[in-house]
């Protein structure tokens, strides 16, 4: 049997070609879309890279300003700066000449006062003296002093006598006694602080104290707990001029100027001080103390 002559067709000839020819088909159809999404995302690019640099322009006249004001308030608080450290400088100088008028004000304090108790050196003040009769005060006071005085003394020696305030702790209204002489009244005080009994006036003890200043007799009254401290360990003690206090430990004299300094002196002397609320005035004289 002879073979055919007839040539079979190629098949995979054929389906390369068709592949190919679908391949361009796609690629032409792809090239337009492609093209277009192309000039869409320069589209975008070209828009964020303009939107970026407006950005940036805004920014940068941003900063520009900030850097101006930072500059202009700059200055500004400099400037108040420098007022403020010359304000401070002020207030201190101030403080300074406020200190400085204070320690004068205190010191010409001290001067009046020292200059008020002085005057008053010759004055004492008698409580619970009973007067028999208001018009002859002083011829009974007097009488009372030559009754126990060394040296008598006559009426010019006492150069006034009057009641003063009136008195708050029941006893008889206090009489101010101004001798003519502060050695007149030195020697009454000598006597009595010898024979305290002589204060006993019938069924009454007189109270002598001595005539100062309110502001002597504020500061004495403050200084009570250091008094009752000396008299309880027998320490001799006087009231100074114008304010201090004066005290003996042989074999030193020592001058207390505050309640603070009597304490830590007390203290080193291992005197405890006890803080009192009693009403009576450390401003009276006692018996052993006196003003010099």
């Amino acid at each position: 049997m002879v073979a055919s002559a007839e040539k079979t067709p190629d098949l995979n000839v054929d389906l390369v070609k068709e592949m190919k020819d679908m391949k361009m088909e796609f690629a032409n159809l792809m090239k337009p879309a492609l093209k277009d999404m192309t000039s869409i995302i320069e589209d975008w690019f070209n828009s964020l890279s303009t939107q970026n640099k407006d950005m940036k322009q805004d920014l940068s006249h941003e900063i520009q300003q900030i850097q101006s004001e930072v500059t202009k308030n700059g200055s500004g608080i400099r400037k108040l700066a420098d007022e403020l450290a010359q304000l401070q400088a002020l207030a201190i100088k101030n403080e300074k000449s406020i200190a400085t008028q204070r320690e004068q004000i205190d010191s010409m304090q001290k001067k009046l006062t020292y200059m008020e108790d002085y005057s008053r050196r010759s004055n004492l003040k008698l409580i619970n003296f009973e007067v028999q009769r208001r018009g002859e005060m002083k011829k009974e006071i007097l009488l009372w002093f030559n009754s126990f005085l060394p040296q008598h003394l006559v009426e010019q020696d006492i150069e006034r006598v009057h009641f003063v305030d009136n008195s708050k702790s029941g006893l008889l209204r206090p009489i101010l006694v101004r001798f003519a002489s502060y050695a007149n009244k030195e020697l009454f005080m000598s006597a009595i602080r010898a024979k305290p009994e002589l204060l006993k006036r019938g069924d009454k003890t007189v109270q002598v104290y001595q005539d100062i200043s309110k502001e002597s007799f504020e500061w004495r009254k403050m200084m009570r707990p250091v008094t009752i401290a000396l008299m309880k360990n027998n320490l001799k003690y006087n009231w100074g001029y114008t304010v201090f206090l004066k005290v003996w430990k042989h074999p030193t004299l020592h001058r207390i100027y505050s309640l603070e300094e009597g304490e830590q002196l007390l203290k080193a002397w291992n005197i405890q001080v006890e803080k009192t609320t009693s009403p009576r005035s450390a401003a009276g004289t006692s018996l052993a103390s006196s003003d010099n």
